[in-house]
């Protein structure tokens, strides 16, 4: 991602979800600042219109991201 290669070099700053910059914050390539403001992450979510018709293929990877 072009924004952080930005970031890694010094030219600015990101904001991203904490997964895709773990292994940079572990090898102090990058530096978390504003950390009072930074939301709480519980995970993705996954919005569909409805149950009623939900074919195989969403239900089973509903279920996965369930675990």
């Amino acid at each position: 991602m072009r924004c952080l290669r930005a970031a890694s070099n010094g030219v600015g700053l990101v904001y991203t979800i904490e997964p895709l910059v773990r292994m940079h914050l572990a090898a102090a390539t990058l530096v978390s600042v504003l950390d009072a403001f930074l939301p709480l992450y519980d995970g993705f979510c996954l919005y569909y219109v409805s149950r009623a018709q939900l074919a195989a293929k969403l239900r089973v990877f509903a279920d996965f991201l369930g675990e």
